[in-house]
């Protein structure tokens, strides 16, 4: 691919990280808010809902990493292209 291909790849997987960033700190902030409410009231409702907000962040991590692979991926790709275009 050429130069410009590879940096718009890294834009464009950079912006979906950072989305997938918020979605995690904001699941972790649900999940710590039930597991709050649990520990004090013992209502199984908020144990549940800890359970699948945990499960949804898991999830949402995965996503993460495998975005984070593409963008170093595409990132190594674009150094190559940067080094043809030097010599």
């Amino acid at each position: 691919m050429t130069l410009v291909n590879e940096a718009a790849y890294i834009y464009v997987y950079s912006k979906k990280l950072r989305s997938l960033h918020g979605d995690v700190i904001d699941l972790q902030k649900d999940a710590r808010g039930y597991h709050e409410k649990f520990i004090s009231t013992k209502n199984e409702k908020f144990k549940q809902k800890y359970d699948y907000a945990l499960k949804k962040m898991k999830e949402r991590l995965q996503e993460y990493h495998v975005v984070l692979a593409k963008i170093n991926h595409h990132q190594i790709a674009f150094a190559g292209q940067l080094q043809k275009m030097r010599v």
